[in-house]
């Protein structure tokens, strides 16, 4: 597995172009879609990932298949990576792109989990306060989960806020079991 320093590497040098190309939105859905080809098929990911394939022939391959698919300055990207043998960045480089292009416009992805479906209206409240807490613009994902009874579980990147009921209940345990009887 590739580590995520080296993809991030190359994503930085991608997002540095694209945004000075104003090519954001166009780039961020071509490698979404190399990387939706290579999940999907088992056989093209596996070629392109065998190291014992000399890069000229997965180029060759590559050109076939995403030349008309992606811009010249996409494939090139391509190439150079397959030429770098960090082919395995093209299974997550849609992704990647995505996340650090949503950064890099000041998006913010929270999820939000609820016990019971909320109204466009509570949402769109929740989702206007936390824009103003942030100061961002807020990428807002609902999920219905039953089990927490009641009240909501906020994740905002790697931060937990727990105002579930479920979450209380499980702090007032963790509290009573601490309690010592003299």
């Amino acid at each position: 597995m590739i580590e995520r320093r080296i993809v991030i590497r190359y994503v930085k040098a991608l997002l540095d172009v694209a945004v000075r190309e104003g090519d954001l939105n166009r780039v961020g859905r071509e490698l979404m879609q190399v990387q939706m080809i290579l999940r999907e098929n088992r056989g093209l990911r596996e070629f392109l990932l065998h190291p014992r394939v000399p890069p000229s022939k997965k180029k060759k391959v590559s050109q076939d298949i995403f030349k008309g698919l992606v811009s010249p300055f996409v494939f090139h990207a391509l190439c150079h990576i397959v030429d770098k043998k960090r082919e395995e960045i093209l299974t997550v480089i849609g992704d990647e792109f995505k996340e650090a292009a949503d950064e890099a416009r000041g998006i913010v992805k929270a999820r939000v989990q609820t016990a019971i479906e909320i109204s466009e209206e509570r949402l769109k409240g929740l989702k206007e306060r936390l824009e103003q807490f942030l100061g961002k613009r807020v990428d807002l994902h609902v999920e219905v989960i039953p089990e927490i009874l009641g009240g909501i579980i906020l994740w905002i990147g790697s931060q937990i806020i727990d105002g579930s009921v479920r979450g209380r209940l499980e702090r007032i345990r963790n509290q009573l079991l601490e309690f010592k009887i003299a």
